[in-house]
């Protein structure tokens, strides 16, 4: 009896056995599975799908056409301003929803005028989607300036087509002169707005932007002047960047009371007043909200938001003289700065804010003129 007993035990649990490791392989695939779907929607949240091909295909293509000139003649005495002119600021943007919900929210402002764009345009190499995208939101005449970034050199020349073609259809081609997106210089409705790219091109590795800003700075005259281009020092972003551009190019836009506007790192970071950028850094006004800008000072502003990636900080952003920051750790999102100009009709002040896509504004501040001569 024991036997037949034990028999038919024998009988009966291996299956029950087999079966039970067959549920947990099962369980054990799934959960495989599962933590796999998580891992790619987190990396496809991060780097969409696009950027992800691209890297897994090391697309090494470069177009070798020749880099594009533009031969207008920006006005030596801008226009006179008009009031309110509003100025949208942003870099490192993309083609996918955060970039679509940053454009949309530049273009609900009341009044927007421009757009410039201090590099890495799509991360992508597809210069034909981003014009379709800023069409999409702005337009197809909308003035957008843009300089090219590390992630843009590979098919600049391509880039450039389409922002000339802009130009033209705009019609402030004929006020742009110099290589466009690497050193060009554009006077639009009283700015004076030069872009270059120290640090993208290895053509141009020795080339003096510092001398090619000083010369246009010289020549032609305004109090309002914007300074833009992609990369940074390591002191003059929150996060990690190494030096990449040298001091030169910020100190000639400060000697000359000029905006300085960069991208590279994906946060906000805005000075205070400067009076000298190099090691050390000084700071000239420790107001937060009003900025009085004269010849041989100036404000650096980092606006790397704008709509591919937020990074979070590092020791860089207790750093003294940052007035304002916005970046992951404080929940920070795709954001735009943007600076109204002779603000309420006062030629002399422009109201900047910081404005996020979830937060809305997250820093304001005025900026003076009034200590810079006209010529």
């Amino acid at each position: 009896m024991t036997d037949h007993n034990s028999k038919t035990v024998a009988i009966y649990s291996v299956p029950k056995l087999r079966c039970c490791q067959l549920t947990h392989r099962k369980s054990f695939i799934i959960a495989i599975c599962f933590i796999f779907i998580l891992c790619i929607k987190y990396v496809s949240s991060q780097y969409p799908l696009l950027v992800i091909l691209k890297w897994l295909l090391m697309q090494h293509n470069v177009d070798h056409s020749p880099f594009l000139n533009v031969t207008g003649k920006p006005d030596v005495f801008p226009d006179r301003m008009p009031i309110n002119l509003t100025i949208a600021y942003v870099a490192d943007t993309s083609l996918w929803k955060e970039a679509s919900l940053l454009y949309n929210l530049i273009r609900s402002e009341s009044q927007i005028d421009a757009l410039v764009v201090s590099g890495d345009l799509d991360y992508v190499d597809q210069p034909l989607a981003r014009e379709h995208l800023l069409t999409k939101y702005f337009g197809s005449k909308f003035p957008i300036f843009s300089c090219a970034g590390n992630h843009d050199h590979n098919f600049w020349p391509k880039y450039q087509q389409t922002i000339l073609d802009r130009w033209k259809r705009s019609g402030i081609h004929h006020k742009c002169s110099g290589i466009i997106g690497v050193a060009h210089m554009c006077t639009y409705k009283g700015l004076i707005i030069i872009q270059i790219a120290p640090g993208i091109f290895e053509k141009y590795r020795f080339y003096d932007y510092s001398q090619y800003l000083e010369n246009q700075l010289n020549l032609y005259h305004s109090q309002w002047k914007i300074c833009s281009w992609h990369k940074n020092q390591h002191n003059m972003q929150l996060g990690n960047k190494q030096d990449e551009t040298g001091y030169d190019v910020y100190n000639t836009c400060l000697k000359h009371g000029a905006m300085i506007i960069t991208g590279h790192e994906h946060s906000y970071s805005r000075t205070y007043l400067m009076k000298g950028l190099h090691d050390p850094i000084e700071v000239l006004s420790r107001n937060s909200t009003y900025i009085q800008l004269s010849n041989g000072s100036s404000v650096v502003i980092v606006n790397g938001l704008g709509g591919f990636s937020v990074s979070g900080y590092t020791n860089n952003s207790i750093a003294p003289y940052w007035a304002s920051v916005n970046h992951a750790n404080i929940n920070g999102h795709a954001s735009a700065l943007i600076c109204k100009y002779n603000f309420n009709g006062n030629m002399k002040q422009a109201l900047c804010y910081l404005k996020d896509i979830v937060h809305g504004k997250r820093d304001q501040f005025i900026i003076d003129v009034t200590n810079i001569p006209m010529s």
